[in-house]
């Protein structure tokens, strides 16, 4: 299946390369209609062979504790397509953040999602520009506060919240308090305020360039004082973001965390609307939390609503 899919996306690229244009595209549309892909007949079916070609390699070789180079190949295409489809009429911006976290590009996730809350939601968006940073945010910062488009303003946690892409940041920082916890664990081990050089260094690549925390060396290399700060920062911040985002949908923590097979015994046609929002989040979100281990326990110790015991947790085991 995925051959054909590839056979087929290939075809119809090379059928691009060498188009000669028409009354409807004009020639070599390949870089002549980038952002307006979907827009035009011809490229139409060029973005629809190529989503079918990383979405075939998502369902085969991308689930949970899937292959690498496959998340890899297929967040490649996905971002292609919405440079391609600026618009994002195939819905990209849901899938794109979980595929960040799962290869532990973690600061492009929180730009990425940043981006959509912030710059893409204004009046003056240009969507035709494709000069200036597109899909990021630059110095977007994972300890500042929750977005004020999401807690704040006449209808706080309201409809117009994506809600994938607030689970996706609650994710992101507890993946940033693990790495905190990893830096308080190896400070103390030395019995000291901060660490030494060289330990700050193996400790660095041990969290990984993409994480948070690497681009925060003041944290590894800090007083404890402050990585105590810095962890009682990013605990509020998690339980916030855990309270709004289910008085935005109480169904929607239950149901990410629901064992599959109990999940799947209720059909959607007795589903509320509220409950359809939240299996859709589930579709996007899983695997980047069952492939970050103890994200839970961290959930249950930074949360006080009384929720998240209850749910079945061999999911995440």
């Amino acid at each position: 299946m995925r051959g054909h899919s590839r056979s087929t996306h290939d075809a119809e690229k090379e059928t691009l390369t060498n188009f000669p244009g028409d009354a409807e595209t004009p020639p070599y549309p390949l870089t002549a209609c980038v952002g307006h892909f979907l827009e035009k007949p011809r490229t139409r079916t060029y973005i629809q062979r190529r989503f079918d070609l990383a979405n075939k390699v998502m369902m085969l070789l991308g689930g949970p504790g899937g292959r690498i180079d496959a998340l890899r190949f297929c967040l490649e295409n996905f971002v292609t397509i919405l440079r391609l489809c600026q618009r994002d009429a195939l819905d990209l911006r849901n899938i794109i953040p979980a595929l960040y976290i799962r290869l532990d590009r973690d600061e492009e996730a929180y730009s990425f999602i940043k981006w959509w809350t912030t710059v893409a939601r204004t009046p003056d968006c240009d969507w035709d520009e494709f000069e200036l940073p597109h899909l990021r945010v630059e110095g977007a910062d994972a300890f500042e506060p929750v977005f004020p488009e999401w807690s704040e303003g006449p209808n706080p946690w309201g409809a117009d919240v994506n809600l994938t892409h607030a689970v996706a940041v609650v994710l992101i920082k507890i993946k940033t308090l693990l790495d905190l916890q990893t830096v308080q664990t190896a400070t103390g081990a030395f019995e000291s305020d901060t660490l030494p050089t060289h330990f700050a260094t193996i400790v660095r690549e041990q969290i990984g360039s993409g994480r948070i925390l690497a681009s925060h060396p003041e944290l590894i290399r800090g007083s404890s004082d402050r990585v105590v700060e810095a962890v009682d920062t990013i605990t509020v911040q998690i339980n916030e973001l855990y309270e709004g985002i289910n008085t935005a949908n109480p169904h929607l923590w239950g149901i990410l965390f629901e064992n599959p097979q109990r999940g799947s015994q209720s059909p959607s046609t007795s589903r509320s609307e509220s409950e359809e929002d939240a299996y859709s989040v589930r579709r996007h979100s899983l695997a980047s939390w069952i492939e970050t281990a103890k994200a839970l326990d961290v959930l249950k110790a930074c949360t006080e609503l009384d929720v998240i015991p209850t749910l079945d947790e061999d999911i995440l085991n």
